[in-house]
């Protein structure tokens, strides 16, 4: 706490000022300069000139009806950020292999928090094809990859997140926690999950998840698709494909033990 204490004598009020409304405008993009304040609890007057600061340096975008946004700077730096992360060298010709054998989008998340975000994507080459930008936060309790990664997080954390509010993001997500604790302990037995329309419309899923070297999830894999190419022939092959890729991405990050 000491360490703490003295650290923060060197830290400048104005970048932590400037990192909550980059970090807010990432959760939520299009918000308004008194949306901001409200939120982050600042006045109008400092976000307006944490904003103008920004937005002169290409970090924060604003648009004709005055809504702010992460700029092409932010969004550069974070591409290559989420490049240089460890985890991302290890998958990438994993990815590559993984879209070559299925020819459908691949999709690498990473556990951020509660929640779980895409930190990297390889998309189909077919033209009828699921993807979602590199960036994208998610809840854990619907979808392949969330599932998968919430089905081995400790039993506190699982029920810290199944505290939250549960909101459907298609009439066919699960939206019953005991339900859902039920079929994350069926997802933690088999190691996969095959998640179809819960989190997209008429869309598939396999997800498997990978490990760090502590045994503890850091993230998950997923082929995703239009449901009407998942026959019981693709789906199988698939799920064994997604498997061997996340316990492949597993042991690059260090994790010895057999992933079950």
């Amino acid at each position: 706490m000491t360490g703490r204490q003295d650290a923060s004598k060197y830290q400048i009020r104005a970048v932590n000022a400037a990192f909550k409304v980059l970090g807010a405008l990432a959760e939520t993009p299009k918000q308004t300069l008194s949306q901001l304040a409200a939120s982050l609890q600042m006045t109008n007057s400092l976000i307006y000139r944490m904003l103008v600061t920004l937005e002169s340096e290409g970090m924060v975008f604003r648009d004709q009806h005055r809504r702010y946004s992460l700029g092409s700077r932010a969004m550069y730096l974070g591409y290559q950020a989420q490049r240089s992360l460890p985890v991302n060298e290890v998958a990438q010709p994993v990815m590559e292999q993984l879209v070559e054998a299925t020819a459908e989008t691949v999709h690498l998340v990473l556990r951020a928090g509660l929640e779980r975000v895409i930190v990297a994507m390889k998309e189909s080459p077919q033209a009828v094809r699921v993807s979602t930008p590199i960036g994208t936060k998610f809840p854990m309790y619907y979808g392949g990859t969330g599932l998968c990664i919430l089905a081995f997080l400790p039993p506190e954390v699982q029920e810290e997140i199944l505290r939250q509010d549960i909101r459907p993001k298609t009439p066919d997500t699960e939206r019953d926690p005991e339900k859902i604790r039920a079929l994350v302990r069926e997802i933690k037995a088999r190691g996969y999950h095959v998640a179809v329309g819960d989190f997209a419309n008429s869309a598939f899923s396999v997800a498997a998840p990978i490990f760090g070297t502590d045994g503890e999830p850091i993230g998950s894999i997923c082929v995703v698709g239009p449901e009407s190419r998942l026959t019981p022939e693709t789906r199988q092959r698939i799920v064994g494909q997604v498997v061997e890729a996340g316990r492949e991405i597993s042991r690059g990050m260090g994790y010895l033990s057999p992933v079950v």
